[in-house]
């Protein structure tokens, strides 16, 4: 095991609901050389009563903050988890996803395939709260460079969750942690983003579940607004990234090209998604809301007379 690298895995919980079932998935990965490091976000429940049911024969590390980090700023958990992380890898896993007992293992062998990627990734499954799979992510290349991996999220919307990735943990710390944004929204898509300039390897095997149920955070209508602002924030930092990034092949020419093209429409997709969840509330307080920085005012009044006009037909 001494020759095996460290690999944290961070779980920022909260809730206690399907927590078991994520642990039992955890504890019984087969590869040998992990850290399980539950933070409590200060939930109302008792979470490390759920943990103390795993503690026999698996070292797991329960701490739990004394204020909520996360209800204010979601990444906060997230970084408190990378700030207490120890090894060569890093996974922050959710307190209701499940993981095939080989993630872990799999994930370890594409670093020594992949020696110079800094993220690593497997297909996925969507279940239910029952554990019924719903659908399947798309196929991706076994190596892809930053230009194709962003390209495949953000204009094709390829399904992925920050809980499917491995992190180089000191790489991620150097980059300053997960990317934060209002309600974390496209934080997941900014942290990796930034890890993926080394390229990023996949497995094809679906070695990872993640649970949609009534307390996701993409399912809260109350939250439309804050995700809005999220998204905003996001296609101002997407500016700032995009002079980074290096075409390495025709291919990652064409795709740059394209990102830069449409980067505005791909983001103002999911604005357009969270306006229908949130309501008639959520486009009231968006048309009043003060204008994003990096958004023209034109083009910012014409999303929100558009969304009007379709409330209205």
């Amino acid at each position: 095991m001494n020759n095996l690298p460290l690999v944290t895995i961070g779980v920022p919980a909260y809730k206690a609901q399907f927590l078991a079932e994520a642990l039992e998935s955890l504890v019984n990965q087969t590869y040998a050389n992990i850290k399980l490091l539950v933070v409590d976000d200060c939930s109302p429940e008792d979470l490390n009563a759920v943990v103390e049911r795993f503690r026999t024969g698996h070292k797991i590390e329960y701490v739990r903050n004394e204020i909520n980090l996360g209800g204010g700023d979601l990444c906060r958990n997230w970084n408190k988890c990378l700030e207490l992380a120890q090894g060569e890898f890093f996974i922050l896993a959710a307190d209701d996803d499940v993981y095939d007992t080989r993630f872990v293992e799999l994930m370890v062998e594409l670093t020594v395939q992949y020696p110079d990627a800094d993220l690593f990734h497997s297909r996925i499954s969507k279940i239910n709260e029952q554990g019924e799979t719903l659908s399947y992510s798309e196929p991706c290349f076994p190596f892809e460079t930053a230009a194709e991996f962003i390209h495949f999220r953000l204009e094709r919307r390829r399904h992925q969750q920050i809980s499917d990735f491995m992190f180089r943990s000191q790489k991620l710390k150097a980059a300053g942690g997960f990317v934060s944004f209002p309600c974390g929204w496209h934080s997941d898509d900014a942290t990796t983003f930034i890890l993926s300039l080394n390229g990023v390897a996949w497995r094809p095997e679906v070695l990872f579940h993640w649970r949609t149920s009534d307390v996701n955070l993409s399912s809260r209508k109350d939250l439309a607004l804050e995700k809005i602002k999220g998204s905003f924030q996001f296609l101002d930092w997407m500016g700032n990234l995009l002079p980074k990034l290096t075409p390495h092949s025709a291919v990652d020419t064409l795709f740059l090209a394209s990102i830069k093209r449409n980067a505005n429409e791909s983001i103002l997709r999911q604005v357009n998604m969270d306006l229908a969840i949130g309501g008639v509330g959520a486009l009231v307080r968006f048309i009043i809301m003060k204008k994003p920085r990096g958004v023209s005012a034109r083009f910012y009044f014409k999303l929100a007379l558009a969304k009007l006009r379709r409330l209205v037909r």
